[in-house]
C-alpha cells in the first residue's frame, strides 16, 4: 500500500518542491508525529497532485519534486515511541506529464552510474511506451514536474542494474574532441 504524500497547498506556486519537504510535512502533519512503524526494504510513495481551490476547482500542481541520491525517511519505535530516520534510495518513478484532465504517463529507472562515455554518463533510463528507453544523467524537469509515484529502496540494501558500455552514434576522433574542446569556456578567467 502506497504512502501518500500530499502538498502543502502554500507549496502549489513553488518551482520546486524537495521530497524530503513532503516527507517532514507529513511526518508533522496536524500536529502529530507520523513514521513508518515496520519499514520494508521497498516503499511505495504516491505523490497527490490535485490541488482543490476554495471554490472546488481541482488543478494539478505543477512544482518539480527534487530528491539527492540518499532520501530519509522516519521510523517510529514501538517501544519508546521514538523516531529515528532510515535512509532509502529511489530507484523508479512514474511521472504524469499532462493536466489534470488529460495526460501521458513515463517511467524512470535507477541503473548504476555508467561513465564509459564521459561527454554523456548516465545513471537513469527513461521509458515511454513502445520507445528505446533513454539514458539519462539527471532527472528531466518536465518529468520531475508529473512525479506521482515513487519506489524507494532501503539504502543498504540496494541492487541496481549495471548498463552495458555505451556504444557511441559515430565513432569521435581524437581531432573531434580536441575541437569540442577548444570551443569550451576557459574555467579561469
Amino acid at each position: 500500500m502506497p504512502l501518500t504524500l500530499q502538498i502543502d497547498p502554500q507549496l502549489v506556486e513553488q518551482h520546486e518542491i524537495g521530497l524530503s519537504t513532503l516527507l517532514r510535512s507529513w511526518h508533522h502533519e496536524l500536529g502529530m508525529v507520523a513514521g513508518l512503524t515496520d519499514p520494508e526494504d521497498l516503499l511505495l510513495l504516491h505523490i497527490d497532485r490535485l490541488i482543490q481551490s476554495p471554490t472546488g476547482t481541482l488543478s494539478k500542481c505543477q512544482a518539480g519534486i527534487n530528491f539527492g541520491w540518499d532520501v530519509q525517511v522516519p521510523v517510529l519505535t514501538a517501544q519508546d515511541c521514538t523516531c529515528t530516520w532510515m535512509t532509502f534510495t529511489v530507484i523508479a518513478c512514474i511521472a504524469h506529464l499532462g493536466t489534470a484532465q488529460n495526460g501521458h504517463y513515463q517511467t524512470l529507472l535507477r541503473t548504476f552510474p555508467e561513465v564509459s562515455n564521459v561527454a554523456d554518463p548516465s545513471m537513469w533510463m527513461l521509458c515511454d511506451d513502445g520507445r528505446t528507453p533513454h539514458r539519462t544523467l539527471t532527472v528531466p524537469i518536465q518529468f520531475a514536474q508529473g512525479i506521482t509515484c515513487m519506489w524507494l529502496c532501503r539504502s543498504d540494501r540496494v541492487e541496481v542494474h549495471k548498463l552495458a558500455p555505451a556504444v557511441p552514434s559515430n565513432e569521435t576522433s581524437d581531432a573531434d574532441l580536441l575541437t569540442l574542446l577548444a570551443t569550451q569556456p576557459d574555467p579561469e578567467p
